[in-house]
Protein backbone atom coordinates (compact mmCIF):
# COMPACT_ATOMS: atom_id res chain seq x y z
CA UNK A 1 0.00 0.00 0.00
CA UNK A 2 2.39 2.47 1.05
CA UNK A 3 4.57 1.31 -2.47
CA UNK A 4 1.14 2.42 -4.32
CA UNK A 5 1.43 5.97 -2.36
CA UNK A 6 4.55 6.16 -3.52
CA UNK A 7 4.06 5.83 -7.23
CA UNK A 8 1.07 8.00 -7.28
CA UNK A 9 2.95 10.87 -5.54
CA UNK A 10 6.02 10.30 -8.45
CA UNK A 11 3.11 10.02 -11.36
CA UNK A 12 1.59 13.44 -9.62
CA UNK A 13 5.25 15.36 -9.63
CA UNK A 14 5.63 13.85 -13.07
CA UNK A 15 2.44 15.58 -14.65
CA UNK A 16 3.11 18.90 -12.29
CA UNK A 17 6.32 18.86 -13.77
CA UNK A 18 4.97 18.40 -17.53
CA UNK A 19 1.66 21.24 -17.07
CA UNK A 20 4.88 23.60 -15.90
CA UNK A 21 6.82 22.89 -18.45
CA UNK A 22 4.08 23.09 -21.11
CA UNK A 23 3.00 26.53 -19.60
CA UNK A 24 6.08 27.55 -19.97
CA UNK A 25 6.96 26.77 -23.24
CA UNK A 26 3.02 28.49 -24.06
CA UNK A 27 3.73 31.62 -22.48
CA UNK A 28 7.26 31.56 -24.10
CA UNK A 29 5.33 31.18 -27.47
CA UNK A 30 2.59 33.65 -26.90
CA UNK A 31 5.45 36.53 -25.36
CA UNK A 32 7.49 35.21 -28.89
CA UNK A 33 8.22 38.55 -31.68
CA UNK A 34 8.67 37.62 -34.92
CA UNK A 35 11.83 39.61 -36.62
CA UNK A 36 12.14 42.53 -38.40
CA UNK A 37 11.19 42.75 -41.84
CA UNK A 38 13.82 42.61 -44.44
CA UNK A 39 13.01 43.63 -48.12
CA UNK A 40 14.79 42.23 -51.07
CA UNK A 41 17.14 43.71 -52.66
CA UNK A 42 15.69 46.88 -55.13
CA UNK A 43 17.21 44.86 -58.32
CA UNK A 44 15.72 41.75 -58.05
CA UNK A 45 12.04 43.46 -57.68
CA UNK A 46 10.42 42.64 -60.94
CA UNK A 47 6.67 44.81 -59.73
CA UNK A 48 5.11 45.97 -56.79
CA UNK A 49 1.22 45.92 -56.12
CA UNK A 50 -0.75 48.77 -54.11
CA UNK A 51 -3.69 46.86 -53.50
CA UNK A 52 -5.27 47.42 -56.90
CA UNK A 53 -2.72 48.67 -59.05
CA UNK A 54 0.81 47.15 -60.14
CA UNK A 55 3.62 49.38 -60.89
CA UNK A 56 7.17 48.22 -62.15
CA UNK A 57 9.92 47.55 -59.82
CA UNK A 58 13.43 49.09 -60.11
CA UNK A 59 12.46 51.85 -57.68
CA UNK A 60 14.65 54.73 -57.12
CA UNK A 61 15.91 56.10 -54.21
CA UNK A 62 13.91 58.54 -53.96
CA UNK A 63 10.75 57.05 -54.59
CA UNK A 64 7.86 56.16 -52.26
CA UNK A 65 8.52 52.88 -52.45
CA UNK A 66 11.87 53.81 -51.14
CA UNK A 67 10.58 56.78 -48.87
CA UNK A 68 7.58 55.30 -47.55
CA UNK A 69 6.51 51.72 -47.65
CA UNK A 70 10.27 50.18 -47.34
CA UNK A 71 11.30 52.19 -44.68
CA UNK A 72 8.26 52.26 -42.76
CA UNK A 73 7.87 48.09 -43.39
CA UNK A 74 11.36 47.46 -42.04
CA UNK A 75 11.20 49.39 -39.52
CA UNK A 76 7.16 48.51 -38.30
CA UNK A 77 7.29 47.05 -34.62
CA UNK A 78 7.04 43.39 -34.13
CA UNK A 79 4.18 41.92 -31.60
CA UNK A 80 3.98 39.18 -29.79
CA UNK A 81 1.49 36.10 -30.91
CA UNK A 82 -0.56 36.98 -28.16
CA UNK A 83 -1.66 40.25 -30.19
CA UNK A 84 -1.58 38.37 -32.90
CA UNK A 85 -4.61 36.31 -31.34
CA UNK A 86 -6.15 39.15 -29.74
CA UNK A 87 -6.07 41.85 -32.89
CA UNK A 88 -7.40 41.13 -36.03
CA UNK A 89 -9.33 42.94 -39.15
CA UNK A 90 -12.94 43.89 -38.86
CA UNK A 91 -13.35 43.31 -42.84
CA UNK A 92 -11.09 43.51 -45.79
CA UNK A 93 -7.31 44.67 -45.93
CA UNK A 94 -5.32 46.91 -48.03
CA UNK A 95 -2.68 44.65 -49.83
CA UNK A 96 0.68 45.39 -50.46
CA UNK A 97 3.04 42.88 -52.84
CA UNK A 98 6.40 42.37 -54.03
CA UNK A 99 7.01 40.25 -57.37
CA UNK A 100 10.78 39.13 -57.31
CA UNK A 101 12.03 38.28 -60.56
CA UNK A 102 12.21 34.67 -60.11
CA UNK A 103 7.96 34.92 -59.49
CA UNK A 104 8.00 34.63 -55.81
CA UNK A 105 5.50 37.13 -54.51
CA UNK A 106 5.83 38.50 -50.69
CA UNK A 107 2.31 39.93 -49.73
CA UNK A 108 1.62 42.39 -47.08
CA UNK A 109 -2.18 42.68 -45.07
CA UNK A 110 -2.50 45.89 -43.78
CA UNK A 111 -5.30 47.15 -41.56
CA UNK A 112 -6.55 49.75 -38.56
CA UNK A 113 -8.27 48.48 -35.62
CA UNK A 114 -9.36 51.15 -32.99
CA UNK A 115 -7.38 53.91 -34.75
CA UNK A 116 -4.11 51.88 -34.71
CA UNK A 117 -2.28 50.45 -37.95
CA UNK A 118 -1.32 47.17 -38.45
CA UNK A 119 0.40 45.12 -40.75
CA UNK A 120 0.64 41.30 -41.57
CA UNK A 121 2.45 39.27 -43.07
CA UNK A 122 1.68 35.75 -45.09
CA UNK A 123 2.95 33.79 -42.29
CA UNK A 124 0.89 35.81 -39.49
CA UNK A 125 3.23 37.74 -37.55
CA UNK A 126 1.96 41.08 -36.68
CA UNK A 127 3.96 44.35 -36.64
CA UNK A 128 2.39 48.07 -36.08
CA UNK A 129 3.60 51.84 -35.93
CA UNK A 130 3.23 52.22 -40.18
CA UNK A 131 0.94 55.20 -39.42
CA UNK A 132 3.10 57.14 -42.27
CA UNK A 133 1.63 54.56 -44.93
CA UNK A 134 -1.97 55.17 -43.14
CA UNK A 135 -1.06 58.92 -43.62
CA UNK A 136 -0.24 58.57 -47.71
CA UNK A 137 -3.53 56.02 -48.53
CA UNK A 138 -5.54 56.03 -45.70
CA UNK A 139 -5.82 51.80 -44.86
CA UNK A 140 -9.09 52.19 -43.13
CA UNK A 141 -10.97 53.83 -46.35
CA UNK A 142 -8.48 52.16 -49.34
CA UNK A 143 -9.44 48.54 -47.96
CA UNK A 144 -12.76 48.91 -48.47
CA UNK A 145 -12.55 50.17 -52.22
CA UNK A 146 -13.30 46.68 -53.63
CA UNK A 147 -15.59 45.21 -51.66
CA UNK A 148 -18.92 44.63 -53.27
CA UNK A 149 -20.85 47.39 -54.46
CA UNK A 150 -24.63 46.27 -55.11
CA UNK A 151 -24.62 48.67 -58.15
CA UNK A 152 -27.69 46.65 -60.26
CA UNK A 153 -30.50 48.87 -58.59
CA UNK A 154 -28.80 52.05 -57.27
CA UNK A 155 -26.80 53.03 -60.66
CA UNK A 156 -28.93 51.49 -62.93
CA UNK A 157 -28.70 53.86 -65.91
CA UNK A 158 -31.55 51.45 -67.22
CA UNK A 159 -34.90 53.03 -65.52
CA UNK A 160 -33.52 56.82 -67.24
CA UNK A 161 -33.58 54.90 -70.47
CA UNK A 162 -37.15 53.27 -69.70
CA UNK A 163 -38.43 57.01 -68.32
CA UNK A 164 -37.84 58.40 -71.67
CA UNK A 165 -39.09 55.62 -74.42
CA UNK A 166 -42.41 56.11 -75.56
CA UNK A 167 -43.71 52.55 -75.34
CA UNK A 168 -42.70 52.00 -71.12
CA UNK A 169 -46.05 50.93 -70.17
CA UNK A 170 -45.98 48.43 -73.11
CA UNK A 171 -42.63 47.01 -72.08
CA UNK A 172 -43.58 46.69 -68.34
CA UNK A 173 -46.54 44.93 -69.06
CA UNK A 174 -44.55 42.41 -71.66
CA UNK A 175 -42.25 42.04 -67.86
CA UNK A 176 -45.14 41.01 -66.01
CA UNK A 177 -46.17 38.13 -68.50
CA UNK A 178 -42.76 37.21 -69.63
CA UNK A 179 -41.17 37.21 -65.52
CA UNK A 180 -36.82 36.06 -65.69
CA UNK A 181 -36.66 35.38 -69.22
CA UNK A 182 -34.53 36.36 -71.85
CA UNK A 183 -37.44 38.01 -73.50
CA UNK A 184 -37.02 40.51 -70.69
CA UNK A 185 -33.41 40.64 -71.14
CA UNK A 186 -33.41 41.19 -74.69
CA UNK A 187 -36.53 44.12 -74.93
CA UNK A 188 -34.41 46.20 -71.80
CA UNK A 189 -31.36 45.99 -74.17
CA UNK A 190 -33.16 46.93 -76.98
CA UNK A 191 -34.29 49.99 -75.13
CA UNK A 192 -31.19 51.00 -73.85
CA UNK A 193 -29.39 51.14 -77.53
CA UNK A 194 -32.38 53.05 -78.89
CA UNK A 195 -32.23 55.99 -75.78
CA UNK A 196 -28.94 56.34 -76.42
CA UNK A 197 -28.90 56.76 -80.42
CA UNK A 198 -27.86 53.49 -81.51
CA UNK A 199 -28.53 53.02 -85.45
CA UNK A 200 -31.87 50.98 -85.49
CA UNK A 201 -30.84 48.07 -88.11
CA UNK A 202 -28.37 47.61 -85.83
CA UNK A 203 -30.03 47.15 -82.35
CA UNK A 204 -31.40 43.61 -82.76
CA UNK A 205 -28.21 41.94 -83.67
CA UNK A 206 -26.60 44.10 -80.65
CA UNK A 207 -29.18 43.11 -77.96
CA UNK A 208 -28.97 39.78 -78.99
CA UNK A 209 -25.61 39.46 -78.46
CA UNK A 210 -26.21 41.16 -75.07
CA UNK A 211 -28.02 38.80 -74.07
CA UNK A 212 -26.07 35.47 -75.46
CA UNK A 213 -22.80 36.98 -73.57
CA UNK A 214 -24.66 37.49 -70.32
CA UNK A 215 -25.94 34.03 -70.35
CA UNK A 216 -22.65 33.01 -71.54
CA UNK A 217 -20.65 34.85 -68.70
CA UNK A 218 -22.85 33.33 -65.95
CA UNK A 219 -23.58 29.97 -67.60
CA UNK A 220 -19.52 29.91 -67.36
CA UNK A 221 -19.34 31.94 -64.10
CA UNK A 222 -21.72 29.37 -62.23
CA UNK A 223 -19.90 26.40 -63.49
CA UNK A 224 -16.47 28.10 -62.29
CA UNK A 225 -17.80 28.32 -58.44
CA UNK A 226 -17.97 32.46 -58.80
CA UNK A 227 -22.00 33.57 -59.21
CA UNK A 228 -24.05 32.78 -55.85
CA UNK A 229 -27.54 32.12 -55.26
CA UNK A 230 -31.31 33.51 -55.76
CA UNK A 231 -31.80 33.82 -52.06
CA UNK A 232 -28.39 36.24 -51.63
CA UNK A 233 -30.13 38.41 -54.38
CA UNK A 234 -33.51 38.31 -53.20
CA UNK A 235 -31.85 39.45 -49.34
CA UNK A 236 -29.94 41.86 -51.56
CA UNK A 237 -33.48 43.27 -53.12
CA UNK A 238 -34.91 43.58 -50.18
CA UNK A 239 -32.52 45.48 -48.77
CA UNK A 240 -31.46 47.43 -51.08
CA UNK A 241 -34.99 48.31 -52.51
CA UNK A 242 -35.30 50.05 -48.71
CA UNK A 243 -31.78 52.53 -50.22
CA UNK A 244 -33.43 52.71 -53.31
CA UNK A 245 -36.77 54.60 -52.13
CA UNK A 246 -34.77 57.67 -51.47
CA UNK A 247 -33.49 57.76 -54.37
CA UNK A 248 -35.02 60.60 -56.47
CA UNK A 249 -35.63 58.89 -59.35
CA UNK A 250 -37.62 55.72 -57.10
CA UNK A 251 -40.88 58.18 -57.34
CA UNK A 252 -40.90 58.40 -61.49
CA UNK A 253 -39.99 54.46 -61.39
CA UNK A 254 -42.64 53.24 -59.04
CA UNK A 255 -45.29 55.39 -60.60
CA UNK A 256 -44.62 54.50 -64.03
CA UNK A 257 -44.84 50.19 -62.37
CA UNK A 258 -47.95 51.67 -60.98
CA UNK A 259 -48.97 52.88 -64.10
CA UNK A 260 -48.63 49.60 -65.81
CA UNK A 261 -50.49 47.51 -63.02
CA UNK A 262 -46.99 46.24 -62.07
CA UNK A 263 -45.33 46.40 -58.53
CA UNK A 264 -41.64 47.63 -59.03
CA UNK A 265 -40.26 45.61 -56.15
CA UNK A 266 -41.62 42.72 -57.60
CA UNK A 267 -40.28 43.52 -60.76
CA UNK A 268 -36.89 43.11 -59.64
CA UNK A 269 -37.10 40.28 -57.88
CA UNK A 270 -38.15 38.41 -61.33
CA UNK A 271 -36.53 40.49 -63.15
CA UNK A 272 -33.67 38.54 -64.96
CA UNK A 273 -31.72 41.57 -66.45
CA UNK A 274 -31.59 42.72 -63.12
CA UNK A 275 -30.24 38.87 -61.74
CA UNK A 276 -28.08 38.83 -64.20
CA UNK A 277 -26.54 42.38 -63.31
CA UNK A 278 -26.13 41.29 -60.01
CA UNK A 279 -24.33 38.42 -60.68
CA UNK A 280 -21.84 39.88 -62.99
CA UNK A 281 -21.06 42.14 -60.26
CA UNK A 282 -20.78 39.55 -57.70
CA UNK A 283 -18.23 37.95 -59.77
CA UNK A 284 -16.28 40.67 -60.76
CA UNK A 285 -16.09 41.30 -57.05
CA UNK A 286 -14.80 37.53 -56.68
CA UNK A 287 -12.43 38.43 -59.39
CA UNK A 288 -11.10 41.44 -58.08
CA UNK A 289 -10.68 38.88 -54.56
CA UNK A 290 -8.70 36.89 -56.80
CA UNK A 291 -6.42 39.19 -57.53
CA UNK A 292 -5.95 40.52 -53.75
CA UNK A 293 -5.33 37.20 -53.20
CA UNK A 294 -2.12 37.20 -54.90
CA UNK A 295 -3.58 35.44 -58.33
CA UNK A 296 -1.95 39.13 -60.35
CA UNK A 297 -1.64 36.78 -63.25
CA UNK A 298 -4.17 36.78 -66.66
CA UNK A 299 -3.97 35.19 -70.02
CA UNK A 300 -0.02 34.27 -69.15
CA UNK A 301 0.77 38.07 -68.26
CA UNK A 302 1.43 39.97 -64.93
CA UNK A 303 -2.34 42.06 -65.39
CA UNK A 304 -2.11 45.90 -65.41
CA UNK A 305 -4.53 46.53 -62.37
CA UNK A 306 -7.26 45.01 -60.54
CA UNK A 307 -10.01 46.01 -63.16
CA UNK A 308 -8.04 44.55 -65.89
CA UNK A 309 -7.71 41.10 -63.84
CA UNK A 310 -11.53 41.06 -63.12
CA UNK A 311 -12.43 42.35 -66.69
CA UNK A 312 -10.05 39.45 -68.70
CA UNK A 313 -11.36 36.90 -66.47
CA UNK A 314 -15.12 37.74 -67.35
CA UNK A 315 -13.69 38.30 -70.63
CA UNK A 316 -12.32 34.47 -70.55
CA UNK A 317 -16.17 33.13 -69.53
CA UNK A 318 -17.77 34.64 -72.34
CA UNK A 319 -14.90 33.15 -74.37
CA UNK A 320 -15.78 29.88 -73.59
CA UNK A 321 -19.27 29.98 -75.29
CA UNK A 322 -22.25 28.13 -75.06
CA UNK A 323 -23.69 24.91 -76.23
CA UNK A 324 -25.34 25.15 -80.16
CA UNK A 325 -28.42 24.27 -78.43
CA UNK A 326 -28.00 26.67 -75.64
CA UNK A 327 -27.31 29.54 -77.97
CA UNK A 328 -30.22 28.73 -80.50
CA UNK A 329 -32.57 28.75 -77.70
CA UNK A 330 -31.30 32.62 -76.08
CA UNK A 331 -31.49 33.48 -80.16
CA UNK A 332 -34.85 32.41 -80.56
CA UNK A 333 -36.04 34.02 -77.57
CA UNK A 334 -34.48 37.35 -78.60
CA UNK A 335 -36.58 37.14 -81.83
CA UNK A 336 -39.23 36.28 -80.09
CA UNK A 337 -39.03 39.89 -78.02
CA UNK A 338 -38.01 41.22 -80.80
CA UNK A 339 -41.23 40.87 -83.14
CA UNK A 340 -43.34 42.03 -80.25
CA UNK A 341 -41.61 45.40 -80.48
CA UNK A 342 -42.75 45.66 -84.42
Amino acid sequence: MKGVNIMKKKTLAIVGIVIVLVFTILCFWMIKKPNKIKFPNDSDIKLIQYNGFIVQGNPTKVSEYEKVWKKNIENAKPLSKFHNITIKPDSSCYVFSIVEKNENIITFNLFKKDKKCYLKTEDGALYTDIEAIDKLVDIEKSSKIYNLKNKSILSDEFYDDLLKYDKKIDFIKYCKKNKFSNQEMYQSSYISFLCNGEKKSDINSKATKTVVDINTEYENGEKNKVTTDKNEYEKFIKTEIQEFKNNSRYKKIDKVFKKAGYNFKDYLLNSKRVFMNYQIEYMNFKYQQEFLNGNLKVNDRYAENINDYSSSRLTELINKGLSKKAQKKIESDCEDAYKKLQ
